[in-house]
């Protein structure tokens, strides 16, 4: 699905919200990219989810950004079905992006997938405050 913002007309101000939270798991995990044994003294660095929020009028529009290697399609759709449950951002106007980080385990692992949900909500609310 395609985002077509000219179709979507708003007035007034323009409200930006940034927030951003700490994704690194505080339980030793095994990365599955090369060395395969459990770690969390890597963890030491600063491994981040950020959103940005973009309010005219009714309309909102968000982009995240999370450290992770990528999402499957079921996983992104998991993140964004929270996200607009908890705030009321249509899935539709959420962009969710992964830098290609190797240094995260995969999201598709469920307690990953449900820490990864979590920070990524906590992040949006506050870039919505």
């Amino acid at each position: 699905m395609s985002l077509n913002l000219n179709e979507y007309h708003a007035r007034g101000s323009i409200r930006v919200g940034l927030a951003s939270r700490n994704i690194a798991p505080p339980w030793p995990i095994i990365l599955p990219y090369g060395k395969q044994e459990p770690t969390q003294n890597f963890y030491n660095r600063n491994i981040y989810v950020k959103s940005i929020v973009l309010e005219v009028g009714e309309l909102r529009v968000l982009l995240i950004a999370c450290d992770v290697i990528g999402f499957r399609k079921r996983d992104a759709d998991y993140i964004k079905e929270a996200v607009e449950r908890e705030t009321g951002i249509s899935r539709d106007f959420i962009i969710l992006a992964a830098i290609h980080n190797h240094s995260y385990p995969r999201t598709s692992d469920e307690k990953v997938r449900e820490f990864l949900k979590d920070r990524t909500v906590e992040c949006v609310k506050e870039a919505l405050d």
